[in-house]
C-alpha cells in the first residue's frame, strides 16, 4: 500500500485572511486532499483558535486534523513528529526552521518581500508561490504535453553521433 504524503499547512495568511478565505486556497486544499495528507498547524490565541475552527467548518475543512501551537517556533517540530514532508507557510522565516529534505513552499504576493528575498539569496530552500494554483503546481505539476515537447525537440537541428 502506497504511503499518502503528508502537507503541513498553516491556516493565518495562508488560508484565510480575516475572516475570508485566500483566492484559490479552499479549492487548493481540496484538491490536495484528493492524493495527500493534510495537517493544519497553526499559531494562534485561544480566541483565535475558536475563530479559526468555525472558518474550517464554513469552508467545509474541518475533517482536516489541525494542530494549534503557542508560538512559530514550535512548527517544525510539529511538523517533523507528523512526518510532514512539504510545508505551506506565508512566513519565510518559519520556512527556514524545516529540514532541507522538506519540500518547502512560501505563499507571497507582496513584490517587495519576493525582491527582498531574492535579493539576499533566501529563496534557495524555499518554493515561492504567489498565488495557490501555483502551490498546487508544485505539488502536482500539471502533466507535459508530449505534443509540445516533441515539437521543441524537433528544432530542425541534426545530431551527429558519429
Amino acid at each position: 500500500m502506497e504511503t499518502r504524503v503528508v502537507i503541513g499547512c498553516d491556516i493565518g495568511g495562508v488560508v484565510r485572511r480575516g475572516d475570508d478565505p485566500v483566492p484559490g486556497a479552499i479549492e487548493g486544499l481540496k484538491s490536495l486532499l484528493r492524493t495527500h495528507d493534510l495537517l493544519f498547524i497553526s499559531k494562534a490565541g485561544q480566541e483565535h483558535r475558536k475563530k479559526t475552527l468555525a472558518f474550517l467548518k464554513e469552508y467545509e475543512l474541518d475533517t482536516i486534523p489541525i494542530i494549534f501551537c503557542d508560538t512559530d517556533k514550535e512548527k517544525a517540530g510539529i511538523a517533523a513528529k507528523n512526518r510532514v514532508e512539504v510545508m505551506i507557510d506565508d512566513k519565510h522565516s518559519i520556512l527556514n526552521q524545516f529540514p532541507k529534505d522538506n519540500l518547502k513552499i512560501w505563499l507571497c504576493d507582496d513584490q517587495k518581500q519576493i525582491e527582498g528575498a531574492i535579493k539576499y539569496n533566501h529563496l534557495e530552500f524555499v518554493k515561492l508561490a504567489r498565488n495557490w494554483n501555483e502551490v498546487v503546481n508544485i505539488i502536482i505539476p500539471p502533466p507535459v504535453d508530449e505534443a509540445a515537447v516533441e515539437e521543441n525537440d524537433d528544432d530542425g537541428l541534426e545530431n551527429d553521433d558519429s
